[in-house]
């Protein structure tokens, strides 16, 4: 037999084949498969990524005390990122978030889709805050919904069949880690408790309302729709909780200006020390080193334009121990209170946000020494004094990593929202 007549003989066999696959449906049925596969993917992606969404959504809503269920926002973003617009969230729940009214997570209720396990970083911290959002699919189906996706190939055909696609998402609120702060400064532990009144390490303490950048005014307060400004600070070493307070750098050595109740030496944070910070090549981004340790920078010169941050949010670091080297582990270490200005290091213990109304620091590269208080028109300190004026705020803070439950240690009334699972 010749080679060409045996190929002409399979490729007649093929063809049979095929016919016979054709006419009874399973390629048909194949291609149903395939076409239901992919849709379920796709529906599924998208149910994902706006159920993620809405989880972070809804953990910072609860992390402001407004922890309720049925928000409309939060059900747009499912319904618009899913095929058939009207999805909307079918469960939330929510764990450790205090004032919530929403039920508190467990198995999933009935075939909802299950939520991954919590990371285990996240799940050894005792007491973590967290919520979780269930969605499916909800295609009309008659005078109902069937909570399904249509299978069109075999629609075709007549029949109907249907596919269920759903996502769960969870999403924590934590002490915020890994954030950059705006400036090179820091102030001690003591100085926001004693400007706040929370505890110390710093979980509680009250905080005024934060600004409202809506137009009205460029600063956050005092027009429509926005906060008032508070009373202006009271004079150094006062601080009235509810009212702008002025945090001293550093106040002439002898005690023109008395310190503060803090522990300092002479007015300063560090024996001729300004609480300036050793910069990286934006000199308002200041160098951390392991184990959350800061040098100091020699002299009292800052060169970041602090006058483009007055009537703005800053994150503040906080340090609540110092080194005269950085040990490479964290505190406690010879006591925490050694080093002196020109050779030290801070330990940042948190971050605390900070609405910036004024100052007055030694600012190189042509930029403002002084900028008078927001509230009061007056510059926030004289003479010797280097100062900054202001109020604290809870508040979050963009992360990528959180180090613990956003209470106590670490805390300064910041916190972040991080997917969970």
């Amino acid at each position: 037999m010749s080679p060409n007549r045996s190929r002409r003989r399979e490729h007649g066999a093929v063809v049979t084949v095929v016919a016979v696959l054709l006419a009874g449906g399973v390629l048909m049925g194949f291609l149903a498969l395939s076409l239901d596969v992919g849709q379920i993917l796709v529906e599924k992606r998208q149910l994902q990524n706006s159920a993620d969404a809405a989880a972070v959504s809804l953990a910072q809503s609860c992390a402001k005390s407004n922890c309720v269920a049925g928000a409309d926002s939060l059900a747009n973003l499912v319904d618009n990122n899913a095929n058939d617009k009207v999805s909307g969230i079918q469960a939330q729940c929510a764990t450790n978030m205090p004032g919530s009214t929403l039920p508190g997570c467990g198995a999933a209720p009935g075939t909802w889709a299950e939520c991954a396990p919590l990371p285990p970083a996240l799940a050894a911290m005792s007491g973590l805050p967290y919520v979780e959002v269930r969605t499916r699919t909800q295609t009309a189906n008659g005078a109902g919904r069937d909570n399904s996706m249509r299978n069109w190939i075999a629609g075709l055909n007549g029949n109907s069949t249907t596919i269920a696609a759903g996502a769960c998402a969870r999403a924590a609120v934590g002490t915020p880690a890994g954030v950059t702060s705006e400036l090179p400064i820091t102030f001690s532990a003591c100085d926001w408790q004693h400007a706040t009144g929370g505890s110390t390490g710093g979980g509680g303490g009250s905080y005024y309302p934060s600004p409202v950048y809506n137009g009205s005014t460029p600063e956050g307060y005092g027009g429509a729709g926005q906060p008032p400004f508070p009373a202006a600070a009271a004079t150094p070493p006062a601080q009235i909780q509810g009212q702008e307070v002025i945090l001293l750098a550093q106040n002439p050595p002898g005690g023109a200006t008395l310190p503060t109740p803090c522990p300092s030496w002479n007015g300063h944070a560090l024996p001729g020390g300004f609480g300036t910070l050793e910069t990286t090549s934006d000199p308002c981004v200041f160098v951390e080193y392991p184990f959350h340790w800061m040098h100091t920078d020699t002299g009292n010169n800052v060169s970041c334009n602090l006058n483009n941050l007055v009537g703005k949010v800053i994150n503040l670091p906080i340090f609540d121990c110092t080194n005269d080297s950085a040990p490479g582990q964290e505190p406690p270490v010879n006591g925490c209170t050694t080093g002196n200005g020109s050779n030290a290091y801070y330990h940042r213990a948190g971050y605390a946000q900070f609405y910036l109304s004024g100052y007055s620091l030694n600012v190189a590269g042509g930029f403002p020494n002084k900028v008078k208080s927001l509230v009061s028109n007056q510059f926030p300190c004289s003479g010797g004094d280097r100062c900054i004026s202001g109020w604290f705020l809870k508040g979050e803070l963009t992360a990528q990593a959180i180090s613990g439950p956003p209470s106590g240690s670490g805390n300064f009334g910041t916190y972040a929202v991080v997917p969970a699972g």
